[in-house]
């Protein structure tokens, strides 16, 4: 049991400091990079998804901070 309890301390640290990591930031200059983002909510065979523009906002952030 102990070694268990290790190896899945030790992963959970692992994957912690991957998530923490910062996105990428590019080194080229993409001035004129477009990029278009739909946040949908509303599907026609599917429920809502009353956070889509929250992550429509997330991955435009991390697009302007990374291309």
């Amino acid at each position: 049991m102990p070694a268990f309890l290790i190896a899945a301390l030790l992963w959970l640290g692992l994957v912690s400091t991957a998530i923490a990591q910062a996105p990428p930031v590019t080194l080229s200059d993409n001035a004129e990079s477009i990029a278009v983002v739909v946040g949908n909510r509303a599907y026609k065979q599917a429920s809502t998804v009353d956070f889509a523009h929250n992550d429509a906002e997330a991955i435009g952030t991390y697009l302007t901070g990374t291309l």
